[in-house]
């Protein structure tokens, strides 16, 4: 094999630590091959057994290991050839003891220097390995043993007032704060160490000037300052040459210079809190008004508002408080975040414990060991693995976490023998504990002759050149010192070096496909109507990708439909694409692979999903768990009915619905009740005794089987799996059901194996979210659809990079803020009102968490772009795309090639980042002719970079309009046409088609169908139609509520509308109409955990009276029967010509449902505010379709009873009532909206 001179650098150097910075596709592991071979070959004193070899993945170990022994029979043939006999046997004997090299894991080489040493340690040379899985349940079980003995402890009102003041009120919260806790201290070299840092950060004094709180703050400030400048320097730019504007540019040129001189205080002078907030008091003066209607107006108003809500929102509601109160607040929790990093020493403590009784360790303790083991005064154990291993390679460096890089440096030192190589372009691994800069520091020092030398391979041999232009053309924007730690420059950035021919297709080998919704119509977003949730968020997300997929999905087909070809470098020729050559990847995994590979089975293209299957979470696995709760214990009602309703047993709603009127208590009395009456029909009856005869029978079973037994019993007695097999996706359903199976068989209980021990395990399982990975067969031929992170090392002809669009996930998940540098941070809360405010600590820790998260969002974007070896294909959906469009003009400093830093931080999703990068690109014209208001002409250097741009309306994806075949010949004939063209082709040589699929004749326009609304989605929808929709100071007011440190004391309408919902779900019914009462159950409730602190403190006493006072409320707590917080699912039938009909499914939950004596009253609570009675008429016209679906879905249980529903208004006090309408209507006026466009 030809080497580049860098390759040949990298396999030759000798007597020198060396970090080699691996590109994409540079051949890095070849290169490490060859220099094991070269360093064998060269000294005949060297063995196997001489190496250590560190892998990222036992798949990387068993690779590299193939690869060795490979090259090292090539070598034997050749010496053989050429009749060098003694160097043909040394490589015989290398290849018969390559079993001796440690080439492994970090974890591997732990666990065999641990047991090799385990009377040093004083552990059992036996001694067992956790699980993840194990370990994850062991922790959590610790937290919560911990946790409770120190609640009951003398120090337990300490502990929990530490407990409240940090939010952490509730069993999960608090055991999941301990867990992220312990995790990350034991990432690092000392454990305790850390933790002990942690708790000195909150000093007495409250100072942090002088610490890493400090430095994150000044970091913080600084940036906020820098956008908000930028933003004000865009108006102010608009409106100099607007004479109508003078005065606004007046105020304008004042806010300029207050932030600029604000900015220059806090790079100066860090943490002069009280100067920079005297410095930006210019912006608690009103801006002047603009009456000016002019086209400029528009661009003015949108950045100066940007510019105010930063100032206004982010710094002065901090700075305000003064640094004197920012002290103080520190002051104030450090006793509190002392208790909880206790806590957590404990929590290690006793996980030692537990571990030490069961002779088990874990993976973190694997690392810890060792490094004690080596750094040993007492122990020879240090020497003798230097004696050793002559040789250390580490691969994947840039992943390495700190103890791991410790002991690296421990086996190393003075040695000048290690050799590191890794890309930190490619670090994607930080949920992992990985720590980039360790790479970045390293490659730093060797770069300036400190300790060794560093080498870059940045030939690229997997991709066309014409991709690696673009590749390079991008991040030369994103990546840069301040903003990924180091510059893409000529040094880091790829050379394309793979042989391929000319490239001949008439698209770019690089395409960016932007996706629109609602483009050209009057239906508005969903910004336009109201603040979504976070589920609804997600639905619309599902529904952006579904739209990409579905685009993807024809794509695909069509490439195969054409016979598209491939180059083949293995046969240097082009061959047919296949769909293995093709990949979709995925920031995120779960719902969204299921949704692309769903898109893509609707096309009848095979497709593979390596993927986490969601195991738990997956219907196939509740059912049957449902099952076993119901068989152990009958009276867990909730259990029974997902028993009775899943495919087990197979009721509907309906049959549930006639069982429980039966009578009152458990289900389970209802059924058995229902099973020997004789006073309800005969189907009904006949379905309880059958249902409650099997459920007896398995009960009987579960007391002599063991639970794998009594699973397969039922999945054999039921037919369940071919049941799932009619399902889509029944392989991997199939494939979670044999894992579940393994469970039960291997369910190990230290105290019962039986079926309520399994329950209990499962339950712990649960909890602890584990991970059971894919279960997914591969099929041989078949489109990768993955996440980003399981495509790293893969590579395929063509990729597609999906979801580009979706914002970036910088909410920390868990319950307490965590950051390795800054440690805890804690923001301050005072729970006698409810209210909670950012610290200097929780800025910092989450600041520079942020940072982090999108500094490493970069580099997975790097990381799914270099995946592609032949066309890169990159898709995204962005909303309001004009004005992002606008906004990005503001990327790049005049004549800067790089994104600013300050607009780098600010993104929220990828297309943040492409967007400036494809408009100032010579093939950007269509995105800069949505806006050219403040368009500079200034066009970057894009060289060789060719690609190709293009904006698709909503329009042009059909979700499951496309068929997975040509368009049939037979399409417009009648069925006696087509039976006598069949009959005339049994006696002609026409080549027809043998077979034909005769389907119903179907309009174009039902495929634009929803398959699935929710009761809001049909509110929207028909307000939309009919020309309603929130509008006004409500709609507003939502939006733009202040902060609840500005708020103080007050409440906001949503705040005060979600309380409400809160305390009438969850109150003990019926609740007494009086204050005192209401009050009272408000204070059990938070106390008990079923209603937080912010709702506590939000709830309107007066309101909830209010509305047990009124007729309405008085009837709902004489009635018999209440449901509150009811979920439904209804089947609509949309009528489409004159024949056809499509169901659309539409699910919800109502609020409150109650029965009388001669009707059903449904309730639905409103927190809108409203100034006239023609708002509160135009809200009920708006709200009708909502309510209306929740009547449709009551009826079919209402039987003979009325159903009467209602449209309660918290504020207003008023109760409504609510018409009925047909709700397929809606779906007809939509089809002929669409018509019209």
């Amino acid at each position: 094999m030809k080497w580049s001179e860098d390759q040949a650098r990298a396999i030759s150097l000798r007597d020198q630590n060396a970090i080699v910075s691996a590109g994409a596709g540079s051949g890095k592991t070849a290169v490490l091959t060859e220099r094991i071979a070269t360093l064998l070959t060269q000294d005949p004193g060297l063995e196997m057994e001489n190496f250590l070899v560190v892998t990222f993945t036992d798949a990387a170990a068993n690779e590299m290991r193939g690869r060795i022994a490979k090259r090292l029979e090539e070598l034997r043939e050749e010496a053989g050839q050429h009749g060098e006999r003694a160097q043909a046997r040394r490589y015989e004997h290398l290849i018969n003891t390559l079993w001796q090299a440690q080439i492994s894991t970090i974890h591997s080489f732990c666990l065999q220097m641990i047991r090799r040493n385990a009377l040093s340690l004083n552990i059992s040379p036996g001694v067992d390995l956790l699980d993840a899985n194990e370990q994850r349940v062991m922790i959590r079980q610790a937290a919560r043993d911990v946790v409770e003995a120190a609640l009951a402890g003398p120090t337990g009102d300490e502990v929990q007032r530490a407990l409240v003041a940090l939010r952490l009120v509730g069993r999960e919260p608090i055991i999941q704060a301990l867990v992220d806790l312990c995790d990350t201290a034991r990432s690092q070299v000392h454990p305790e160490a850390w933790l002990d840092q942690a708790k000195a950060m909150y000093r007495l004094d409250g100072t942090f000037h002088d610490n890493a709180f400090g430095d994150w703050f000044q970091t913080w400030l600084c940036d906020s300052l820098a956008q908000a400048l930028s933003s004000m320097q865009m108006a102010e730019q608009e409106a100099a040459s607007v004479p109508e504007l003078a005065k606004f540019h007046e105020w304008a040129n004042d806010a300029i210079h207050a932030l600029q001189s604000a900015l220059q205080i806090t790079q100066t002078s860090p943490c002069a809190v009280d100067a920079v907030a005297d410095t930006l008091r210019v912006f608690d003066r009103r801006a002047p008004q603009i009456k000016y209607n002019g086209p400029e107006v528009e661009i003015v108003r949108a950045c100066a508002e940007k510019a105010k809500k930063i100032v206004r929102d982010d710094i002065t509601s901090v700075l305000y408080r003064g640094e004197s109160m920012l002290k103080q607040d520190l002051a104030d929790l450090a006793p509190h975040v002392h208790v909880l990093v206790d806590l957590a020493k404990a929590v290690l403590a006793e996980i030692d414990q537990r571990k030490a009784q069961r002779e088990a360790l874990d993976f973190q303790d694997l690392e810890h060991l060792s490094y004690r083991l080596l750094t040993s005064s007492d122990s020879l154990a240090l020497a003798r693995v230097r004696d050793q291993y002559r040789h250390v390679f580490v691969d994947e460096y840039q992943d390495t976490s700190p103890i791991q890089d410790a002991l690296v440096d421990l086996i190393t030192s003075g040695a000048n023998n290690l050799f590191a190589v890794g890309d930190v372009k490619q670090s994607i691994y930080r949920f992992r504990m990985a720590e980039p800069n360790l790479f970045l520091d390293r490659y730093r020092r060797y770069h300036q002759g400190e300790g060794g030398t560093c080498i870059d391979l940045r030939d690229n041999y997997r991709s066309r050149k014409e991709v690696v232009a673009v590749v390079n053309y991008v991040f030369r924007q994103l990546f840069q010192e301040a903003t990924s730690g180091f510059d893409y420059n000529e040094r880091v950035e790829m050379r394309a070096s793979a042989p391929y021919p000319p490239y001949v297709e008439a698209q770019a080998a690089v395409e960016f496909h932007i996706f629109v919704p609602n483009l050209n119509t009057d239906i508005p977003q969903e910004s336009d109507i109201e603040v979504m949730d976070e589920a609804e968020e997600d639905t619309v997300r599902l529904e952006n990708l579904e739209r990409e997929a579905d685009w993807v999905a024809r794509q695909i087909a069509q490439w195969m439909q054409e016979g598209a070809m491939i180059y083949d470098s293995k046969r240097e020729s082009p061959r047919p694409l296949a769909y293995r050559d093709i990949a979709i990847l995925l920031r995120t995994g779960k719902q969204s692979l299921n949704t692309v590979v769903a898109a893509l089975q609707r096309h009848g293209i095979p497709a593979n999903a390596d993927t986490s299957t969601g195991f738990f979470g997956a219907p196939e696995i509740q059912w049957l768990i449902a099952a076993l709760r119901a068989i152990d214990n009958p009276l867990d009602s909730l259990s029974l009915v997902a028993l009775l309703k899943s495919p087990l047993i197979g009721w509907d709603d309906l049959m549930l619905a006639r069982v429980r009127v039966v009578t009152g208590g458990s289900y389970w009395h209802a059924l058995s009740k229902a099973a020997d009456s004789t006073e309800i029909g005969d189907s009904v009856r006949d379905a309880a005794l059958a249902a409650r005869d099997q459920i007896l029978r398995w009960r009987t079973l579960a007391t002599r089987m063991q639970v794998a037994e009594l699973v397969r019993e039922i999945l054999d007695e039921t037919g369940y799996l071919l049941y799932l097999d009619g399902m889509t996706r029944g392989s991997v359903r199939r494939a979670n059901v044999d894992k579940l199976l393994d469970l039960a068989s291997s369910h190990r209980s230290t105290e019962r194996s039986d079926l309520f021990g399994f329950l209990e395990a499962w339950r712990a399982w649960e909890e602890a979210d584990l991970d059971f990975g894919s279960a997914l067969p591969a099929d041989a031929d078949a489109v990768s659809v993955m996440t980003v992170h399981h495509s790293k090392g893969l590579e395929f002809a063509r990729v597609f990079v999906l979801n580009l669009g979706r914002q970036f996930n910088l909410r920390h998940q868990g319950p307490l803020m965590l950051e390795r540098t800054t440690g805890i941070g804690a923001n301050m809360y005072d729970p006698a009102t409810g209210q909670r405010w950012r610290t200097v600590a929780s800025i910092a820790a989450s600041y520079a968490d942020k940072r982090e998260t999108l500094a490493e969002e970069a580099r997975i974007l790097y990381v799914a772009m270099t995946r592609a070896k032949e066309k890169l294909i990159l898709v995204g959906t962005a909303n309001e795309l004009e004005k992002k469009v606008r906004e990005s003009y503001q990327a790049h400093a005049p004549g800067e090639p790089k994104l600013s830093e300050a607009w780098f931080f600010a993104a929220k999703s990828y297309l943040d980042w492409l967007v400036p990068a494809l408009v100032r690109h010579p093939a950007g014209a269509e995105l800069r002719a949505l806006d050219r208001s403040t368009w500079d002409g200034h066009l970057l250097d894009a060289g060789d970079a060719v690609l190709s741009l293009s904006i698709h309306g909503s329009g042009e994806s059909r979700i499951g309009a496309a068929e997975n075949h040509a368009e049939s010949p037979f399409a417009d004939m009648s069925i006696d046409d087509v039976e006598a063209l069949l009959t005339a082709s049994r006696h002609s040589d026409t080549r027809g088609p043998r077979a034909i699929q005769i389907r119903p004749s179907q309009e174009t326009r039902v495929a634009n169908l929803y398959a699935k609304v929710t009761a809001t989605d049909m509110r929207r929808l028909h307000a939309a139609l009919s020309g309603q929709g929130k509008h006004g100071l409500g709609a507003a007011t939502s939006l733009l509520e202040d902060p609840a440190f500005v708020r103080a004391q007050t409440v906001s309408p949503r705040e005060r509308g979600t309380a409400f919902h809160a305390f009438m779900q969850r109150c003990a019914w019926p609740c007494d109409a009086d204050p005192e009462a209401v009050v009272k159950e408000r204070d059990r409730l938070f106390a008990t955990g079923l209603l937080d602190a912010r709702l506590a403190a939000a709830l309107q006493v007066d309101d909830v009276v209010q509305f047990l006072r009124s007729d309405l409320g008085l009837r709902m707590r004489q009635a018999d029967c209440v449901y509150r917080e009811q979920p439904f699912f209804h089947r609509i039938d949309v009528h489409i010509g004159h024949e056809h009909t499509v169901p659309v499914v539409a699910q919800g939950v109502i609020d409150c449902l109650f029965e009388e004596a001669e009707r059903w009253i449904v309730i639905d609570y409103k927190t809108d505010r409203m100034q006239s009675e023609e708002d509160l008429e135009r809200l009920v016209q708006e709200y009708q379709a909502q309510v209306a679906t929740y009547v449709a879905a009551l009826s079919p249980l209402a039987r003979e009873k009325s159903i009467e529903a209602y449209l309660y208004f918290v504020a207003a006090g008023r109760a409504m009532t609510v018409q009925p309408m047909v709700l397929s209507s809606v779906f007809e006026r939509l089809q002929s909206a669409r018509g019209e466009h």
